[in-house]
């Protein structure tokens, strides 16, 4: 699955790297960072391109850092830092491209790769801890709606539900019971409010 995900992730390299010359000489990029995604611990952005009159490629990346439980260690902590891909393809479908601006609201698919390192505290007085790595893979469909403020101005509302693979290794696989909540399967937990820039 890794293999054929970073197959797929090339193709779409070589894709943007045959747009992007066209795309940013006619001004038809968006860099974008998603602000409820900063606010749960996914630090990064997005950059969207037109690849046709009603169609955008769109490529993220967050570095991922959180923790949940609290800081007085009178009850467990959970720590998670990695990082995510996400490639998607976005059609719109109510407005047209107008000028190269991509507004409305869109419909498409997309693919989350993401490598985690996940660390479980013991509160007082054990202190002791467990650890293991998370890869998720996961596959779904983005629904959204993005404005285009003076042509310049990106506000964009998304939600993306979608299906997730996990595969869990180290002390978190083989503790039982198991600590670690996974996401496996279909997910809801993926909405967000970007705000970006266009050229």
């Amino acid at each position: 699955m890794p293999y054929t995900f970073f197959r797929f992730l090339s193709i779409l390299f070589v894709i943007i790297l045959g747009f992007i010359n066209s795309a940013t000489k006619a001004q038809h990029v968006i860099i974008k960072s998603n602000v409820l995604g900063i606010i749960s611990g996914n630090y990064g952005g997005t950059v969207e391109f037109t690849a046709g009159r009603k169609v955008g490629i769109s490529l993220g990346g967050n570095y991922v850092s959180t923790t949940k439980g609290d800081d007085t260690q009178f009850s467990s902590t959970e720590q998670e830092t990695g990082y995510n891909v996400i490639p998607e393809v976005r059609f719109y479908v109510s407005n047209r491209i107008d000028g190269g601006n991509l507004q409305g609201l869109y419909v498409g698919p997309n693919l989350i790769y993401e490598k985690l390192k996940v660390k479980i505290t013991n509160p007082l007085p054990d202190s002791t801890s467990i650890s293991g790595q998370v890869t998720n893979f996961g596959y779904g469909v983005i629904v959204g709606h993005q404005w285009l403020f003076r042509n310049r101005f990106a506000v964009d509302l998304f939600f993306n539900p979608y299906f997730n693979s996990p595969s869990i290794t180290g002390d978190i696989a083989t503790t039982t019971p198991q600590r670690y909540e996974e996401k496996r399967g279909i997910q809801f937990r993926r909405i967000g409010v970007a705000v970006g820039i266009g050229f």
